[in-house]
Formats: structure tokens, C-alpha cells, sequence
């Protein structure tokens, strides 16, 4: 009888190791499971405590696992910019809830979708919730930018269309004299073209945004698509007298031909744009260490330290007395254009001193 009492004593010890085992394991799994979750998720019991959080969730409320591990949850995150919101969001736990927060000002606002899911399981303490963190900053910025590009992308198109439209209305409505009518159909014309230019740039714009790779790679002469490049741009510089001063290195260059001589078309017209008439404009290209480095500079009345802070971005527009010869996309291309071929472009520049753009491109 002792020893069937000791054979059963040591299968129900056999029994609870195996389930406590097994039980430990499964915590372990679960554990391991939500901890591999990249968004901030925490568990809460019926009473608000903290049952689990992983590493994501550590590191948005500045906590470890010890710290929050059966404390209260509000509690634990009182001094956090997350207390007042989801305080609001606990009062109604036994639904699901999906509620959009702003945290911080509007200078470095994070957004964070947040999901309450209730838990009704069996053996799951009754009114425990999960609530999961889905960072959505970067949706938002993006949703911002979109709306403000077709904002400014609707009114640089609308204004050269109410132009065009009304000097067209004057021309069909009135008597005018030739010397009128002249007028008028030249600032059609003109403001067609900035039409077209723009359309343009928007397109040239969109394509290199999308590229992440150069697939039109050639070997060309550098220093001739430079000159070719002032020659198309010779009737700008010729109506203002402006002459040029060409300091070009012969020099061969891999890359795209296409996208390249958009850089230096778009750098010559503003140069010519803003070079006071009978300026000078300088055009320089020179080899460095692993690099080529071609400059363009004007002698216009330059630009603030703001201005140039700005001066890539789309739709950006420093000088305003000159927004009618530009949309402020050229810029951005140029930049988008040289990072494609893994360079670089620099301005320096000064009030009443001018402008000098510096582009490097590795070789």
C-alpha cells in the first residue's frame, strides 16, 4: 500500500510538472508573440493594471516591463501626453473603440490611430482590453502635403487661365488698336507658355520623384552639353546683354544625358532671370577629388539665409517680383535630378552680393 502510495504521489507530481510546463511554455510563446509585434500594444486586466506590454510600448511611454507590470495604467503614465486622451478612451471599455490622437504641438505632432479591443475569453480576467498604437505620423504628413500641392498646384494653373481669359474676352469685346491688340496676344502668348512650362516641370517633377534607379545611363562630354546648354538659353541672355564667362574642363561623364541637361537648363534661366542687364554670368566646371564640380553664378541681388533654406523645395518662390517668369518647381527638380546620380548641389549667396550654385557629381 506505501509503495502503490508512493507510485501515485509521484505520478501526480509527474502530472503538475508536466501542465505547469506546459503552461509555462505557452506564456512564454505569448510572451514572445507579442513582444515581436513592432506597434506599442499593452494588456490591461479588468482593473486597469498593466498584465503585459512589449518593447515598443516601453519605449513609447519611457517604461520597462517591472516598472508597469500590475500598476495601474494611468497611473504609471500620468506625467505622459498620453494620460488625458486615453483616460477618455478607458471610460467606455467594453466596445471596441478606434480614435485617432494628436500628441505634442503642431511643431512635433505624433498621430496615433489607437484600437481598444475588448477580451472575452475563458480564463481571461473579465473587462481586460488591448490597446495597440499605430503610428500614423507619416500618413499625415503625406496627406498634408497632398492637399497643400493641389492648393498651390490649382492656383498657379488658375492664374495664367484668368489671365489668358480675360485679355481674350478684351479682344473679342472691344475695338482696339493694333498696338493693343499686340500687347495682348503677347501676354497670351506669354502666359500659355508659363502654362506649358509648368505641365512640363509637373511631369519632369513626377518622373524623377518615382525613379529610385537611372536606367538611361551614357557616357557623354560634359563640358559640350554645358555649352550646348547656353546656347539654348542665348535668347534670355542676349535680351538683357548679359555675357557669359565659360570655364569648362574637358570631361566625360556617366550618367543621364536627358535629366542632366535639365539641371544645367533650369540653373542658366534663372541665372539669366535674375542677372541685372549687362551682367555677367560665369559657368565653371572643374575636377576634384572623385568628383566633377561645375558652379553658375549671376550677379543678381542674391538672397537671405531664409531664402536659401527654402529655396528647393516645390512650389517655392524667394523673389517674388519674378513669380510670373517661374512656378518654383525647377529647383526641386535640379535637387531630385542630382540625388538620382548620387550628388549634390550647394548655393551660396548674399543680399546685393548674387548667387552661386555648386553642383558635385561623383566620378
Amino acid at each position: 500500500l506505501c509503495e502503490e502510495f508512493n507510485n501515485m504521489t509521484q505520478r501526480l507530481l509527474e502530472f503538475e510538472r508536466s501542465t505547469m510546463g506546459q503552461l509555462l511554455s505557452e506564456r512564454n510563446r505569448t510572451m514572445a508573440i507579442v513582444r515581436s509585434i513592432t506597434e506599442p500594444l499593452v494588456i490591461l486586466d479588468g482593473n486597469r493594471r498593466v498584465t503585459l506590454l512589449n518593447h515598443s510600448a516601453e519605449e513609447l511611454f519611457g517604461l520597462f516591463t517591472s516598472d508597469g507590470a500590475g500598476q495601474d495604467f494611468l497611473s504609471v503614465i500620468r506625467r505622459s501626453r498620453f494620460h488625458e486622451p486615453l483616460s477618455q478612451i478607458l471610460r467606455d471599455p467594453g466596445a471596441y473603440q478606434e480614435e485617432v490622437l494628436c500628441i505634442g504641438s503642431s511643431d512635433d505632432a505624433r498621430y496615433f490611430n489607437v484600437t481598444l479591443t475588448p477580451l472575452h475569453y475563458e480564463g481571461i480576467d473579465p473587462g481586460s482590453v488591448i490597446l495597440v498604437f499605430y503610428d500614423i505620423t507619416e500618413l499625415k504628413r503625406l496627406d498634408t502635403m497632398r492637399s497643400d500641392f493641389i492648393a498651390t498646384i490649382s492656383h498657379e494653373f488658375k492664374t495664367p487661365i484668368v489671365s489668358i481669359s480675360g485679355f481674350a474676352d478684351l479682344l473679342l469685346e472691344e475695338q482696339l488698336p493694333p498696338e493693343d491688340q499686340k500687347e495682348y496676344l503677347t501676354i497670351i502668348r506669354d502666359e500659355s507658355r508659363r502654362l506649358a512650362d509648368l505641365a512640363t516641370n509637373i511631369l519632369t517633377l513626377n518622373r524623377v520623384e518615382s525613379q529610385t534607379i537611372l536606367t538611361d545611363k551614357a557616357c557623354f562630354s560634359l563640358d559640350e552639353q554645358l555649352r550646348q546648354s547656353v546656347l539654348v538659353t542665348q535668347q534670355k541672355w542676349r535680351q538683357k546683354e548679359l555675357d557669359f564667362d565659360a570655364d569648362l574642363v574637358p570631361a566625360e561623364y556617366t550618367g543621364s544625358e536627358g535629366l542632366l541637361k535639365e539641371v544645367w537648363l533650369n540653373l542658366l534661366d534663372n541665372a539669366a532671370k535674375f542677372s541685372p542687364e549687362g551682367g555677367t554670368v560665369a559657368v565653371n566646371l572643374r575636377k576634384a577629388k572623385n568628383a566633377l564640380m561645375v558652379s553658375v553664378t549671376d550677379q543678381g541681388e542674391g538672397m537671405s539665409a531664409d531664402t536659401q533654406a527654402h529655396i528647393f523645395e516645390q512650389f517655392y518662390q524667394g523673389d517674388t517680383s519674378h513669380t510670373t517668369q517661374g512656378n518654383g518647381l525647377g529647383l526641386a527638380m535640379v535637387k531630385k535630378v542630382l540625388e538620382l546620380h548620387g550628388g549634390s548641389i550647394q548655393v551660396n549667396s548674399a543680399p546685393g552680393q548674387g548667387s552661386c550654385f555648386t553642383v558635385t557629381l561623383p566620378i
